[in-house]
């Protein structure tokens, strides 16, 4: 699936002739729109859960006992 983004994308750099900087590239890409920031935010919250909920669970057996 990757190689397929990546050739897709390099495809579309060429048909539509775009200039290869880091600023016109990175605005085609869906990254700067707010549904998009927001999943990305669920995304690092959701790989962050683990860690969250065993610091969590210390400080609440620290109590109990």
């Amino acid at each position: 699936m990757l190689i397929v983004m990546i050739v897709a994308a390099r495809r579309v750099i060429q048909r539509f002739n775009v200039l290869q900087t880091f600023a016109s590239t990175i605005s085609m890409g869906s990254f700067v729109t707010v549904s998009s920031l927001v999943s990305q935010l669920m995304f690092l919250l959701l790989a962050a859960m683990p860690t969250l909920v065993m610091r969590a669970g210390r400080s609440r057996m620290g109590e109990i006992s």
